[in-house]
């Protein structure tokens, strides 16, 4: 309810203005058989106190995403977004840097089939295929989370 509105206008700006002229620009100009692949957060599946923000932003692209497919149409060009699950990032690593850091690390490989962090690695995969051979993907939101819901 106390969120500076300077940080609102900032994470708005970056994640979903920013993601509308990228994708603007994207759609002119990559070629038959291209590819446009967003990323988006696997955290609009569900809540996250303090996320409110960078959640309505991951989700308000993936309703733009779902938007844009059609407005493909005709063309051989695929959209799509990844929503990572959690990932060992800078981002994340802030969060494990706080006092209850090691607890929410605990937590999130409790709470993956996995039984651990995704990589980055797991998350470049998933936009190697949608980039090359997956192209009947279209409009999609790929949830690339080792299986936590």
């Amino acid at each position: 309810a106390d969120f500076p509105v300077a940080e609102i206008d900032a994470i708005l700006r970056t994640n979903l203005l920013g993601a509308f002229l990228v994708n603007r620009q994207a759609m002119t100009r990559v070629r038959e058989g291209g590819a446009i692949i967003n990323l988006s957060s696997a955290v609009t599946r569900g809540t996250a106190s303090g996320y409110s923000v960078y959640t309505a932003s991951k989700a308000g692209l993936e309703a733009m995403v779902r938007t844009l497919s059609l407005e493909l149409r005709g063309r051989d060009v695929t959209i799509n977004a990844v929503a990572p699950g959690p990932t060992e990032t800078e981002m994340l690593r802030t969060e494990f840097a706080k006092p209850d850091g090691e607890a929410l690390r605990q937590f999130i490989v409790g709470s993956t089939p996995r039984c651990r962090i995704g990589q980055p690695d797991d998350i470049a995969d998933v936009i190697l295929a949608l980039a090359g051979p997956l192209r009947w993907i279209h409009g999609q939101v790929i949830h690339a989370s080792g299986g936590m819901v």
